[in-house]
């Protein structure tokens, strides 16, 4: 038996945030494991950001996890704001990084 909170559709709710968190982790993990790739780590992080925005036109709102998560236009709209706030810092930190020598 499913468990009562766990409505049809909660993977699909939660999608944008299992891409970033597991990109997340592939990119620390590969930044521990291979130091010599650390130049190619805002390019796998944009792409996870980028991949991240457009798995949010697959959510279809609604509330989920027992009415303790709802999705609608105003939480896309955050969502999109955070995201392409973090492209932003993706593509500016390089150049402020290699300005103060911390490379």
């Amino acid at each position: 038996m499913i468990n009562p909170l766990l409505e049809p559709g909660w993977v699909n709710a939660i999608l944008p945030e299992i891409i970033l968190c597991v990109a997340g982790m592939i990119i620390i993990l590969l930044d521990a494991a291979v130091p010599r790739m650390r130049g190619s780590m805002a390019p796998l992080a944009l792409v996870a950001l980028i991949v991240t925005a457009w798995s949010e036109n697959l959510v279809v709102g609604g509330t989920f996890f027992g009415g303790t998560y709802q999705l609608s236009t105003i939480t896309r709209i955050f969502d999109m704001t955070f995201l392409v706030l973090g492209i932003l810092a993706v593509l500016f930190a390089r150049d402020y990084l290699d300005r103060v020598g911390f490379s």
